[in-house]
């Protein structure tokens, strides 16, 4: 019973979380409660008016008071359908200003969480809260509260108005209440499990299919379409066997109720024609009292109905409740100032950092780079190059320790200013679906024609880019997948380049490179010395060895630094890495070094 209790708190929060979006709509909220109000009022004087035609105009003959009765049955009737309409129109119009804003909240919460939530997350997941959950809760907040006030106003007229024409059988309605409160809240409890199973469902499906697209060369590559057909086919056939699950827990509940409703409206009915031949009711009174009942029911019916649609939009609300709630990593501190440029000086103070908690990746790592430096990072795989990157972009935060940009911590910078005065190159290109001057112009969104094709002349890309039939106007499709890995990579250069950064972040940006074209890329950034500084990240020592500085990570820390000569003199770990790049055996490399400088 605790346990019941705790979950009914938590559902009427999650209720009212969710309603306060109805706040700046009170007005238009005024207006279909209004409406539905009046029009509920209306159909409550239908039957009555029938009772009045039965029992004065029919028994008396009286035409003139049949004609105004007709006449009064034919204005409610039209009234009810203008109020109808435009509570349906401000309904829809209300739903629409709603979806429109809570998937506004979404989408800059989704962009506030760090990258360890979409790791974490599948993207068909998020697809689908943004989509079809957001709607279904839209729908619940602009529909529930006015639907729930109106049929409860109805419900007391109803009782009100039964009791006055036979206060014996609204008794016995009242009593038999709650048994459509049971059956609605036994019912209501299956469907909202079946729910939640198929929206689950429905969300893996579509991730599933956002993989196969995203990998249709690799699929095909492997030869795995039928697999994948079969995979597909199969998550069909369990989304088929949910549904129909579902389908038979409503027909189930639709069945019982209807056959309750039956057997309660004739019980009623006949205890009703009895009380007209022992002329304790006319035969208007019995007419109207069994139009009521009708309606009565009906609500009584409906309530089911709202409660089993309100418990499965529950689902609803607790997913997108647990996105909303999911924990911002990377905040921005309510006084971050803002800066104008970076110099580049560059330092980590005892940083320490993981991507799981009690496995870290950095351990207490210091260092300093000085402004317009380019500087080399070396590695082997897993040591920790990517993740000094990705903490100054500060796409996450140290576990302790701090990183200072030109004698400021990154925590006290606004998030926006530091990543605008940033050009950074990932391995991964990550291209946008769209032409390959929009994927350029992504780094500065006010770049002229002019510009774009400068920037690409700069990442070596503009002689590959002008034989393409629309040039820079060519559609690269999903990822990029019309273009090689070296042409992506190059593209990601120039739209890295075309932000005139101050800190240029490269990671094994040249690796799909061909030796001339890195060549080119290299020269080309090499010269930007002078206007920002460089931090190349890559496991090759051949594109970093002309570096100014080159920090050599292991296993967390920096195991030493120094120029590329002075390396392989000092550095048994460095030199162990460049005699397996470059395959040297005999005498070692650096004491071929050593004795030519000692002869010169």
């Amino acid at each position: 019973n605790k346990g019941v209790g705790i979950q009914k708190v938590k559902r009427l929060k999650l209720f009212l979380r969710f309603n306060k979006y109805l706040l700046p709509y009170w007005d238009k909220e005024a207006v279909i409660l209004i409406c539905t109000l009046f029009a509920t009022l209306f159909s409550l004087i239908s039957p009555y008016l029938t009772k009045i035609t039965i029992d004065y105009a029919y028994t008396n003959r009286d035409f003139f008071l049949f004609n105004m009765l007709v006449l009064s049955g034919a204005l409610i009737f039209i009234f009810s359908g203008l109020l109808n309409g435009i509570k349906n129109y401000v309904s829809i119009y209300v739903k629409q200003l709603l979806t429109f804003d809570i998937r506004s909240d979404y989408y800059r919460h989704l962009h506030k969480l760090s990258i360890r939530f979409f790791q974490s997350r599948s993207t068909g997941e998020q697809m689908y809260r943004i989509g079809g959950d957001i709607n279904n809760v839209a729908s619940m907040a602009t529909e529930t509260i006015p639907t729930i006030l109106t049929t409860c106003v109805r419900l007391v007229f109803l009782f009100v108005i039964t009791f006055t024409l036979s206060w014996k059988l609204t008794l016995i309605a009242l009593l038999i209440t709650p048994l459509f409160y049971l059956h609605s809240h036994y019912f209501g409890e299956k469907l909202r499990e079946r729910n939640k199973e198929m929206t689950e469902k429905g969300q893996d499906i579509l991730s599933s299919l956002q993989d196969v697209f995203s990998n249709i060369r690799l699929i095909k590559v492997f030869g795995k379409e039928r697999s994948e057909i079969k995979r597909y086919l199969t998550d069909q056939i369990d989304m088929i066997r949910l549904s129909l699950k579902n389908y038979k827990m409503g027909v189930a509940s639709g069945s019982t109720l209807s056959i309750m409703n039956t057997v309660v409206m004739t019980s009623l009915s006949y205890y009703a024609g009895y009380l007209v031949i022992i002329q304790e009711l006319t035969l208007g009174s019995l007419t109207a009292l069994v139009l009521y009942l009708v309606q009565l029911f009906g609500l009584l019916k409906s309530l089911g109905s709202i409660y089993q649609g309100v418990v499965i939009k529950f689902v609803n609300m607790e997913r997108l409740a647990e996105t909303f709630d999911a924990e911002v990593e990377v905040k921005e501190r309510t006084d971050a100032f803002a800066i104008k440029r970076i110099r580049g000086n560059i330092e980590f103070r005892d940083v320490a950092f993981g991507y799981k908690e009690n496995e870290a990746i950095l351990k207490d790592l210091s260092f300093q780079i000085e402004p317009h430096a380019i500087v080399g990072i070396v590695g082997k795989s897993g040591a920790g190059k990517t993740t000094i990157l990705n903490l100054i972009l500060r796409l996450y935060d140290p576990w302790k320790g701090s990183i200072l940009i030109d004698g400021m911590d990154l925590r006290d910078l606004k998030l926006k200013d530091l990543r605008e005065k940033i050009g950074v190159v990932f391995q991964e290109p990550y291209l946008l679906n769209g032409t390959i001057a929009e994927n350029i112009s992504f780094g500065n969104p006010k770049a002229t024609k002019k510009e774009i094709i400068e920037a690409a002349e700069l990442a070596d890309a503009h002689d590959f880019i002008k034989n393409f039939p629309d040039a820079y106007d060519s559609e690269i499709g999903e990822g990029g997948c019309s273009l090689s890995q070296g042409q992506k990579q190059r593209i990601a250069i120039a739209r890295a380049l075309i932000k005139k950064p101050d800190l240029l972040l490269l990671d094994e940006a040249t690796s799909s490179l061909g030796s001339d074209s890195e060549a080119k890329i290299k020269k080309t950034i090499f010269a930007l010395k002078d206007e920002c500084t460089i931090i190349w990240v890559s496991h090759r020592i051949s594109t970093i060895m002309d570096a100014d500085t080159i920090f050599v990570l292991d296993n967390g820390r920096i195991s030493s630094c120094g120029t590329h000569n002075r390396l392989l003199e000092d550095s048994p770990f460095y030199r162990r890495i460049y005699n397996e790049q470059f395959k040297i055996t005999g005498k070692p490399y650096f004491e071929i070094l050593r004795d030519k400088n000692k002869k010169a």
